[in-house]
Protein backbone atom coordinates (compact mmCIF):
# COMPACT_ATOMS: atom_id res chain seq x y z
CA UNK A 1 0.00 0.00 0.00
CA UNK A 2 3.33 2.38 0.94
CA UNK A 3 4.64 1.91 -2.59
CA UNK A 4 1.59 2.75 -4.15
CA UNK A 5 0.72 5.54 -2.25
CA UNK A 6 4.39 6.53 -3.28
CA UNK A 7 4.10 5.72 -6.87
CA UNK A 8 0.77 7.99 -6.88
CA UNK A 9 2.58 11.17 -4.67
CA UNK A 10 5.57 10.71 -7.24
CA UNK A 11 2.91 10.94 -10.29
CA UNK A 12 1.51 13.62 -9.10
CA UNK A 13 4.66 15.74 -8.04
CA UNK A 14 5.66 14.94 -11.52
CA UNK A 15 2.66 16.58 -13.24
CA UNK A 16 2.85 19.68 -11.07
CA UNK A 17 6.31 20.59 -12.13
CA UNK A 18 5.17 19.32 -15.70
CA UNK A 19 2.45 21.76 -15.22
CA UNK A 20 4.44 24.04 -13.76
CA UNK A 21 7.46 24.61 -16.38
CA UNK A 22 4.41 24.41 -19.56
CA UNK A 23 2.85 27.48 -17.68
CA UNK A 24 6.16 29.19 -17.93
CA UNK A 25 7.12 28.44 -21.28
CA UNK A 26 3.55 29.59 -22.61
CA UNK A 27 4.31 32.94 -20.38
CA UNK A 28 6.91 33.39 -22.87
CA UNK A 29 5.30 33.54 -25.61
CA UNK A 30 5.90 37.90 -26.28
CA UNK A 31 9.04 37.41 -24.79
CA UNK A 32 10.72 35.46 -27.48
CA UNK A 33 8.84 37.50 -30.08
CA UNK A 34 10.13 40.94 -28.45
CA UNK A 35 6.49 42.03 -27.94
CA UNK A 36 6.28 44.26 -24.74
CA UNK A 37 3.90 43.20 -21.76
CA UNK A 38 2.87 44.99 -18.34
CA UNK A 39 3.86 42.45 -14.82
CA UNK A 40 1.75 39.69 -14.54
CA UNK A 41 1.08 36.35 -12.20
CA UNK A 42 1.92 32.71 -12.78
CA UNK A 43 -1.23 30.99 -14.02
CA UNK A 44 -3.78 34.13 -13.74
CA UNK A 45 -1.73 36.17 -16.58
CA UNK A 46 -3.17 39.51 -16.61
CA UNK A 47 -6.80 38.78 -14.88
CA UNK A 48 -6.23 39.05 -11.60
CA UNK A 49 -5.65 43.21 -12.54
CA UNK A 50 -8.51 42.70 -15.30
CA UNK A 51 -10.49 41.35 -12.57
CA UNK A 52 -10.19 44.14 -10.01
CA UNK A 53 -10.70 47.28 -12.74
CA UNK A 54 -13.37 48.93 -12.90
CA UNK A 55 -13.76 48.07 -16.61
CA UNK A 56 -11.78 46.03 -19.00
CA UNK A 57 -11.54 48.44 -21.43
CA UNK A 58 -10.31 51.52 -19.22
CA UNK A 59 -7.77 49.34 -18.00
CA UNK A 60 -6.11 48.75 -21.55
CA UNK A 61 -6.13 52.11 -22.42
CA UNK A 62 -3.52 52.80 -19.32
CA UNK A 63 -1.33 50.04 -20.26
CA UNK A 64 -1.64 51.78 -23.99
CA UNK A 65 -0.26 54.83 -22.49
CA UNK A 66 2.41 52.85 -20.62
CA UNK A 67 3.55 50.07 -23.39
CA UNK A 68 2.25 52.08 -26.11
CA UNK A 69 0.04 51.11 -29.26
CA UNK A 70 0.70 47.06 -29.85
CA UNK A 71 1.46 45.09 -26.83
CA UNK A 72 0.61 41.66 -25.11
CA UNK A 73 -1.44 40.49 -22.25
CA UNK A 74 -2.14 37.21 -20.79
CA UNK A 75 -5.52 36.09 -20.36
CA UNK A 76 -4.19 33.32 -18.00
CA UNK A 77 -1.79 31.55 -20.14
CA UNK A 78 -3.84 32.76 -23.47
CA UNK A 79 -1.71 35.58 -25.06
CA UNK A 80 -4.02 38.19 -26.60
CA UNK A 81 -2.11 41.11 -28.67
CA UNK A 82 -3.66 44.49 -27.96
CA UNK A 83 -3.62 46.85 -30.43
CA UNK A 84 -4.70 50.27 -31.35
CA UNK A 85 -2.58 50.89 -34.35
CA UNK A 86 -4.87 51.85 -37.13
CA UNK A 87 -2.66 50.55 -40.09
CA UNK A 88 -1.50 47.23 -38.15
CA UNK A 89 -5.12 46.93 -37.82
CA UNK A 90 -6.02 47.23 -41.35
CA UNK A 91 -2.83 45.45 -42.39
CA UNK A 92 -4.55 42.30 -40.29
CA UNK A 93 -8.38 43.00 -40.95
CA UNK A 94 -8.52 44.02 -44.65
CA UNK A 95 -5.12 43.35 -46.20
CA UNK A 96 -4.54 39.88 -44.90
CA UNK A 97 -7.99 38.81 -43.99
CA UNK A 98 -7.73 35.42 -45.42
CA UNK A 99 -5.13 34.46 -42.99
CA UNK A 100 -6.59 36.00 -40.08
CA UNK A 101 -10.16 34.85 -40.67
CA UNK A 102 -11.44 34.18 -37.28
CA UNK A 103 -12.29 36.09 -33.65
CA UNK A 104 -11.76 35.11 -30.27
CA UNK A 105 -13.63 32.00 -29.11
CA UNK A 106 -16.06 31.92 -26.49
CA UNK A 107 -18.20 29.50 -24.16
CA UNK A 108 -21.35 29.49 -27.40
CA UNK A 109 -18.38 29.14 -30.23
CA UNK A 110 -19.36 25.77 -31.86
CA UNK A 111 -22.81 25.64 -30.07
CA UNK A 112 -24.08 28.50 -31.27
CA UNK A 113 -24.09 28.68 -34.88
CA UNK A 114 -24.70 32.86 -35.23
CA UNK A 115 -22.02 35.64 -36.52
CA UNK A 116 -21.16 36.59 -32.96
CA UNK A 117 -20.02 32.57 -32.41
CA UNK A 118 -18.78 31.52 -35.23
CA UNK A 119 -15.21 30.59 -35.76
CA UNK A 120 -12.98 29.94 -39.12
CA UNK A 121 -14.34 29.09 -41.98
CA UNK A 122 -17.81 29.63 -41.29
CA UNK A 123 -17.56 32.97 -39.31
CA UNK A 124 -15.73 34.25 -42.41
CA UNK A 125 -18.36 32.55 -45.19
CA UNK A 126 -21.18 34.34 -42.72
CA UNK A 127 -19.34 37.42 -42.67
CA UNK A 128 -19.22 37.35 -46.54
CA UNK A 129 -22.71 36.91 -47.06
CA UNK A 130 -23.56 40.13 -44.95
CA UNK A 131 -20.93 42.89 -46.00
CA UNK A 132 -22.59 43.15 -48.72
CA UNK A 133 -26.09 44.81 -46.71
CA UNK A 134 -23.36 47.46 -45.07
CA UNK A 135 -22.69 49.46 -48.22
CA UNK A 136 -23.24 53.53 -47.68
CA UNK A 137 -26.43 53.26 -50.27
CA UNK A 138 -28.04 50.27 -48.41
CA UNK A 139 -27.68 51.97 -45.07
CA UNK A 140 -28.92 55.48 -46.39
CA UNK A 141 -31.88 53.31 -47.20
CA UNK A 142 -32.24 53.23 -43.88
CA UNK A 143 -33.05 56.94 -43.25
CA UNK A 144 -36.68 57.13 -42.86
CA UNK A 145 -36.77 54.82 -39.89
CA UNK A 146 -34.16 56.52 -38.50
CA UNK A 147 -35.92 59.56 -38.89
CA UNK A 148 -39.09 58.50 -37.69
CA UNK A 149 -37.46 57.51 -34.44
CA UNK A 150 -35.62 60.61 -34.55
CA UNK A 151 -38.75 62.80 -34.62
CA UNK A 152 -40.51 60.36 -31.93
CA UNK A 153 -37.39 61.67 -29.20
CA UNK A 154 -37.93 65.30 -30.65
CA UNK A 155 -41.68 65.20 -29.42
CA UNK A 156 -40.36 63.73 -26.16
CA UNK A 157 -37.83 66.87 -25.84
CA UNK A 158 -40.76 68.93 -26.70
CA UNK A 159 -42.89 67.93 -24.18
CA UNK A 160 -40.42 68.23 -21.02
CA UNK A 161 -40.00 71.67 -22.95
CA UNK A 162 -43.25 73.08 -22.66
CA UNK A 163 -43.58 71.75 -18.60
CA UNK A 164 -39.97 72.91 -17.66
CA UNK A 165 -38.12 71.51 -15.07
CA UNK A 166 -35.65 69.29 -14.95
CA UNK A 167 -35.69 65.18 -16.79
CA UNK A 168 -32.66 62.79 -16.93
CA UNK A 169 -32.21 63.12 -20.73
CA UNK A 170 -29.91 59.54 -20.81
CA UNK A 171 -33.04 57.46 -20.45
CA UNK A 172 -34.44 58.71 -23.26
CA UNK A 173 -31.25 58.80 -25.74
CA UNK A 174 -31.05 54.89 -24.57
CA UNK A 175 -34.80 54.59 -25.61
CA UNK A 176 -33.38 56.16 -29.06
CA UNK A 177 -30.87 53.80 -29.27
CA UNK A 178 -32.71 50.57 -28.61
CA UNK A 179 -35.35 51.94 -30.62
CA UNK A 180 -33.49 52.51 -33.95
CA UNK A 181 -31.38 49.34 -33.40
CA UNK A 182 -34.97 47.38 -33.56
CA UNK A 183 -36.15 49.18 -36.56
CA UNK A 184 -33.35 49.39 -38.83
CA UNK A 185 -31.84 46.10 -37.34
CA UNK A 186 -34.53 43.75 -36.30
CA UNK A 187 -37.39 44.72 -38.37
CA UNK A 188 -39.64 45.80 -35.28
CA UNK A 189 -41.75 48.33 -34.79
CA UNK A 190 -41.83 48.16 -30.82
CA UNK A 191 -42.79 52.58 -30.71
CA UNK A 192 -40.38 51.84 -27.49
CA UNK A 193 -40.44 56.05 -26.98
CA UNK A 194 -44.17 55.78 -26.29
CA UNK A 195 -43.74 52.32 -24.50
CA UNK A 196 -41.22 52.14 -22.47
CA UNK A 197 -41.92 49.07 -20.90
CA UNK A 198 -41.89 46.74 -23.35
CA UNK A 199 -40.72 43.23 -22.94
CA UNK A 200 -38.26 43.49 -25.57
CA UNK A 201 -36.57 46.61 -23.62
CA UNK A 202 -36.39 44.52 -20.79
CA UNK A 203 -35.01 41.86 -22.10
CA UNK A 204 -32.16 43.89 -23.43
CA UNK A 205 -31.19 45.65 -20.17
CA UNK A 206 -31.60 42.82 -18.48
CA UNK A 207 -29.06 41.24 -21.24
CA UNK A 208 -26.80 44.55 -21.29
CA UNK A 209 -27.14 44.00 -17.33
CA UNK A 210 -24.62 40.85 -17.33
CA UNK A 211 -21.88 42.53 -16.08
CA UNK A 212 -22.92 40.59 -12.45
CA UNK A 213 -22.28 37.28 -14.25
CA UNK A 214 -19.00 38.73 -15.46
CA UNK A 215 -17.85 39.15 -12.51
CA UNK A 216 -18.72 35.66 -11.18
CA UNK A 217 -15.98 33.09 -9.83
CA UNK A 218 -17.40 30.72 -12.13
CA UNK A 219 -17.46 32.92 -14.72
CA UNK A 220 -13.34 33.78 -13.84
CA UNK A 221 -13.11 30.18 -13.80
CA UNK A 222 -14.58 29.55 -17.48
CA UNK A 223 -12.14 32.19 -18.25
CA UNK A 224 -9.30 30.19 -16.71
CA UNK A 225 -10.22 27.14 -17.92
CA UNK A 226 -11.35 26.53 -21.24
CA UNK A 227 -12.60 23.42 -20.65
CA UNK A 228 -14.93 24.30 -17.93
CA UNK A 229 -16.16 26.78 -20.46
CA UNK A 230 -16.93 24.67 -23.23
CA UNK A 231 -19.16 22.47 -20.63
CA UNK A 232 -20.82 25.21 -19.46
CA UNK A 233 -21.78 26.52 -22.82
CA UNK A 234 -23.16 22.97 -23.65
CA UNK A 235 -25.37 22.66 -20.73
CA UNK A 236 -26.39 26.42 -20.84
CA UNK A 237 -27.72 25.64 -24.85
CA UNK A 238 -29.49 22.40 -23.43
CA UNK A 239 -31.07 24.07 -20.70
CA UNK A 240 -32.22 27.12 -22.67
CA UNK A 241 -33.39 24.14 -25.64
CA UNK A 242 -35.79 22.22 -23.13
CA UNK A 243 -37.32 25.75 -22.01
CA UNK A 244 -38.36 26.83 -25.20
CA UNK A 245 -39.41 22.86 -26.28
CA UNK A 246 -41.72 23.03 -22.57
CA UNK A 247 -43.08 26.71 -23.30
CA UNK A 248 -44.35 25.81 -26.69
CA UNK A 249 -44.61 22.64 -26.89
CA UNK A 250 -46.14 21.71 -23.44
CA UNK A 251 -47.34 24.21 -21.01
CA UNK A 252 -49.62 25.60 -23.74
CA UNK A 253 -51.74 22.40 -23.41
CA UNK A 254 -51.88 22.84 -20.13
CA UNK A 255 -52.01 26.54 -19.34
CA UNK A 256 -52.25 29.78 -21.82
CA UNK A 257 -50.27 31.93 -19.32
CA UNK A 258 -48.23 30.01 -17.24
CA UNK A 259 -44.12 30.24 -18.48
CA UNK A 260 -41.14 29.37 -17.29
CA UNK A 261 -38.42 32.05 -17.29
CA UNK A 262 -35.65 32.35 -19.99
CA UNK A 263 -32.40 33.86 -20.43
CA UNK A 264 -32.89 37.11 -21.65
CA UNK A 265 -30.38 35.90 -24.44
CA UNK A 266 -32.52 32.96 -25.31
CA UNK A 267 -35.46 34.43 -25.22
CA UNK A 268 -34.40 37.13 -27.58
CA UNK A 269 -33.06 34.80 -30.18
CA UNK A 270 -36.33 32.64 -30.27
CA UNK A 271 -38.25 35.52 -30.98
CA UNK A 272 -35.81 36.51 -33.51
CA UNK A 273 -35.64 33.02 -35.23
CA UNK A 274 -39.68 33.56 -35.58
CA UNK A 275 -39.37 37.07 -36.92
CA UNK A 276 -36.70 35.66 -39.79
CA UNK A 277 -39.48 32.64 -40.37
CA UNK A 278 -42.34 35.25 -40.72
CA UNK A 279 -40.54 37.53 -42.95
CA UNK A 280 -38.86 34.43 -45.18
CA UNK A 281 -42.57 32.86 -45.64
CA UNK A 282 -44.03 36.45 -46.21
CA UNK A 283 -41.60 38.91 -47.54
CA UNK A 284 -42.36 42.73 -47.08
CA UNK A 285 -41.53 46.02 -48.68
CA UNK A 286 -39.28 47.42 -45.86
CA UNK A 287 -35.98 48.52 -46.31
CA UNK A 288 -34.12 47.19 -43.11
CA UNK A 289 -30.71 45.38 -42.02
CA UNK A 290 -32.71 42.22 -41.97
CA UNK A 291 -34.22 42.56 -45.25
CA UNK A 292 -31.12 43.17 -46.59
CA UNK A 293 -29.48 40.22 -45.18
CA UNK A 294 -32.74 38.62 -46.51
CA UNK A 295 -31.86 39.37 -50.41
CA UNK A 296 -28.13 38.60 -49.46
CA UNK A 297 -29.34 35.30 -48.92
CA UNK A 298 -31.48 34.38 -51.42
CA UNK A 299 -28.75 35.75 -54.07
CA UNK A 300 -26.58 33.06 -52.69
CA UNK A 301 -27.90 30.31 -51.09
CA UNK A 302 -25.14 28.03 -51.42
CA UNK A 303 -23.21 30.54 -48.75
CA UNK A 304 -25.67 29.82 -45.94
CA UNK A 305 -28.50 27.58 -45.62
CA UNK A 306 -30.26 29.45 -43.57
CA UNK A 307 -30.75 33.65 -42.51
CA UNK A 308 -30.55 32.81 -39.05
CA UNK A 309 -26.95 31.59 -39.15
CA UNK A 310 -26.05 35.15 -39.10
CA UNK A 311 -29.17 36.79 -36.95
Amino acid sequence: MLIVFLILLFGFITLLVYYYFLVQQRHQYFKQRGVSTPPFNFFFGHFKTLWNAPLYHRQLEIWTKQYGKIYGIYEGTHPVLVVSDPSFLQEVFIKQFSVFHTRMITMLDDISHNLAFSTGSKWRRQRHVINPSFTAMKLRAMGPLINESISDFMDKLLEHSNIGGEFNIYLYYKRLTMDIIFRCAFGIDIDLQNNPNHIYFKKVEELVGIRTVLKSSIFKMTQLIPEIRDILGRLYIVHNTARKYINTRVLPLISSTKQLDESAFAWLLNRLHTIVEQRQETPIPRKDLLQLMLQAMTKEPNQVSNIQSIA
